[in-house]
């Protein structure tokens, strides 16, 4: 989610990546696929869930993530993620649809301008190279094909 001052929105997550894997990190909105959905169908669902806005079209999917990990049951498993643009107006979390918010585990909401990513040492975001890889996409430079982005 992009605003129209260039700030991505990024949730904390307090359980790391995954819960139970670590440190806080700063991320996108996002979830799980529930039953038949399509990449697409669930990030707009998330959207409503995690931060209250019913938000009808996505822009175009510029990055892929996987990540493998295990959870305290030791069974391997692996993240598929893909990364859509969605231009918002400025917004306050949970002010549109508050009655939907999914606030399990979540430290905070922010807007973050690629500045301020790049300049703080002490956050981790996700993914690791945000702050390299957001400039293009506020240009409005989509790739081709999503790009693969690593941890």
């Amino acid at each position: 989610m992009l605003d129209e001052d260039d700030r991505i929105l990024l949730i904390r997550a307090n359980d790391g990546e995954y819960r139970g894997s670590g440190i806080p990190v700063w991320l996108t909105p996002g979830g799980g696929l529930e039953g038949a959905e399509t990449f697409e169908e669930s990030a707009l669902r998330e959207l409503r869930e995690e931060v209250g806005l019913e938000v009808t079209e996505l822009g175009a999917c510029v990055w892929t993530r996987r990540l493998p990990y295990a959870l305290s049951d030791g069974i391997a498993r692996e993240k598929h993620e893909r990364y859509f643009v969605c231009r918002v107006p400025h917004f306050e979390v949970g002010a549109a649809s508050p009655e939907f918010l999914d606030l399990e585990d979540v430290g905070g909401f922010r807007w973050w301008s690629v500045d301020e990513i790049v300049a703080t040492a002490d956050q981790v975001f996700v993914p690791r190279a945000l702050g390299a890889l957001l400039p293009a996409v506020l240009r409005g430079e989509y790739p081709a094909e999503p790009i693969k982005v690593g941890t």
